[in-house]
């Protein structure tokens, strides 16, 4: 589902205001960096939704703490370069 933004609101806004009363049980939402915020994953999470979202470098203790869990519950974690399209296992 999408929704068309104005140019008085924001992405973040609009995404928020949708995914307030949409039932999200067994839906998984996906998204890139800018919506890798506590408050949106708490709304679908809340919604007994699941997400997957892109986290950039710039965001060191989100990083870690993935890694953190991936090794705690041996998951594989890949990561893959824009440049080279290269993708790394961790």
């Amino acid at each position: 589902m999408q929704i068309p933004v104005d140019s008085k609101n924001n992405e973040i806004l609009a995404a928020k205001e949708m995914l307030f009363d949409i039932p999200l049980e067994g839906k998984f939402i996906t998204g890139d960096a800018i919506f890798c915020q506590k408050e949106i994953c708490n709304l679908i999470l809340k919604n007994k939704g699941d997400y997957i979202f892109i986290v950039k470098n710039n965001q060191k203790q989100l990083i870690n703490d993935i890694k953190t869990v991936f090794k705690q519950h041996s998951f594989p974690l890949y990561t893959q370069s824009k440049k080279t399209d290269r993708v790394r296992k961790y």
